[in-house]
């Protein structure tokens, strides 16, 4: 699914006061004094002046510090300073305007023009593990290694990158949204692990074949849930639900070494099998698998979860908590309804439109109105409410680089601050309420600028 975001050479960039001084520093460290800073500046932005890139009204919320930049944008950028700073070398006028800029590639496909690179700065995306003490994270530099590695075919360094292409991986709750943006590439993430099944499997049976001393649990836990975060990345980006026969594949893989995954990832396979008929139709689900089977095991697993998850306090999953809440609230009135519940909420997160009927049916019943035969309580209206508001934000920051959820999430949300993410990710209808609700004519003749540029 490609970006329908605006191309952020073409736009008007704004920043405050505090970036643009440091833009200026990587300047005056990257370029010879004999060139002057600004001057540099305003040649790499196509402005007059640097009071053109001054965000004085405070008009951006969630400033992206760090953009995510296509090689098409990053060579128009280098293209605008190879004249002034007279460089022979177009590819090393691409490298110093992504140095400038601190940019990012926008998919797996930019990593080419980022070749080369010397640059340290840690990235949001370079987080290798979820457990925190494990867990290193890498610099720009070394994932462009691994690039040229996975171009080579070599299986660990495509399996890597794939970890970190997915907005999915544990590693989006390491950074403040509103400074650092990442690569997020699902297309390129789940196929890179679709195209290492089979060395992820012979990893697998190598380690088992070292027996029980020997073998690491911890790394087969790792091999299987990142397949599993690969299946989840492809039910996300696969809206035209086109790519059966890969989801079977992932699928058969995770159930045949399952046994290596925690209760909890164990429960959220569950979960995404339940789910896989609404999104696909029965048949995508492999024989070896029964269904009803299937949903005893989550019936099962909430009663252990109940107990096991009070004691766990790890945020990673909030959706499990979710999910649980849903199915109790149901089954306050029977189990049908409960599995209803459950289902369409974990089938919102992966398609927009059971996520659009599924939040419509819960702000109806959160606004007082009769969602069955009952009315709301007080939890249910909490819950309910936590929902709208924190998954309708949490839907906006996984896919605001494809947009794929916006016009769903526009047409139930009532929150500013998502209008907001979504105007600056060059989605046409929050530009227009930003345009709307704008305070001065200086911030009205920004967005009205802005939506010229939607694609």
């Amino acid at each position: 699914m490609l970006s329908n975001t605006i191309s952020f050479a073409r736009v008007n960039v704004i920043y405050p006061s505090g970036h643009i001084a440091i833009l200026q520093t990587r300047v005056s460290k990257r370029i010879s004094d004999k060139f002057n800073v600004d001057e540099v500046l305003c040649s790499l932005f196509n402005v007059p002046s640097l009071v053109d890139l001054l965000d004085s009204d405070n008009i951006i919320l969630h400033h992206i510090y760090s953009p995510r930049l296509s090689r098409h944008d990053i060579r128009l950028f280098g293209a605008r300073i190879v004249k002034y700073l007279k460089l022979k070398d177009v590819h090393r006028a691409h490298i110093i305007a992504g140095e400038i800029l601190g940019s990012i590639p926008k998919t797996a496909l930019d990593f080419d023009d980022y070749i080369g690179t010397r640059r340290k700065d840690k990235v949001l995306f370079g987080v290798l593990s979820c457990d925190e003490k494990e867990g290193r994270e890498i610099t720009l530099g070394e994932i462009i290694g691994l690039w040229e590695q996975h171009k080579k075919k070599n299986k660990k360094a495509s399996l890597i990158l794939s970890k970190m292409l997915t907005p999915l991986s544990c590693s989006r709750e390491k950074a403040p949204s509103n400074t650092v943006s990442r690569v997020t590439d699902m297309q390129s993430s789940w196929m890179m692990a679709l195209g290492s099944l089979e060395y992820i499997q012979k990893e697998i049976e190598r380690e088992e074949a070292l027996g029980e001393k020997g073998k690491s649990e911890n790394m087969l836990f790792r091999w299987v849930n990142q397949v599993l975060i690969s299946t989840e990345t492809l039910m996300l980006s696969d809206q035209d639900r086109i790519h059966q026969k890969e989801i079977r594949e992932f699928i058969v893989f995770v159930n045949k070494n399952k046994r290596y995954l925690d209760f909890y990832h164990k429960f959220r396979f569950s979960l995404d099998i339940s789910v896989l008929p609404i999104l696909y139709g029965k048949k995508v689900i492999p024989s070896q698998i029964c269904r009803d089977k299937n949903e005893k095991m989550i019936i099962n697993m909430m009663r252990v979860f109940s107990t096991k998850a009070k004691a766990s306090g790890v945020k990673e999953h909030e959706i499990l908590f979710n999910a649980f809440n849903f199915y109790m609230i149901g089954n306050a009135k029977d189990n049908e309804e409960a599995l209803f519940l459950q289902r369409s909420f974990y089938a919102g997160l992966f398609d927009r439109d059971v996520f659009l009927e599924f939040a419509l049916l819960l702000k109806e019943h959160h606004d007082g109105q009769k969602m069955t035969d009952r009315k709301c309580t007080k939890k249910e209206c909490r819950v309910f409410g936590n929902f709208l508001e924190d998954f309708t934000m949490f839907h906006a920051a996984i896919t605001r680089e494809t947009l794929s959820h916006s016009k769903e999430i526009l047409e139930v949300s009532t929150n500013k601050d998502i209008f907001s993410v979504l105007a600056e990710a060059g989605e046409r209808d929050a530009i227009k309420k930003k345009i709307g609700s704008s305070a001065t004519m200086k911030e009205r003749l920004f967005w009205s600028t802005r939506l010229k540029r939607v694609p």
